[in-house]
């Protein structure tokens, strides 16, 4: 659904583009992540595509893992949420 809604940004398996990716986190042995970054002009289309995903497997970084703001930064990685 999220393919249809971004007009292709998410792939079929509500994967963001490759060249979006800035890292991948691993918490523990089970969880992980895909840090990737939504150009502000798509951040709309982005939360769009976001909201229809039914399994909730992609968010916003401080929605899901707000933890992980700090950590980055921490390491000199800032997040800053887009305005919608």
């Amino acid at each position: 659904m999220a393919h249809d809604e971004t007009e292709g940004f998410f792939t079929e398996g509500n994967v963001p583009p490759w060249d979006t990716w800035v890292a991948y986190l691993q918490e523990g042995p089970t969880t992980s992540y895909i840090l990737a970054w939504a150009p502000g002009p798509l951040a709309r289309m982005v939360n769009d595509g976001i909201r229809v995903i039914p399994e909730q497997c992609v968010e916003w970084i401080d929605e899901r893992q707000p933890h992980l703001i700090e950590a980055l930064a921490a390491r000199g990685l800032h997040i800053d949420k887009p305005r919608m």
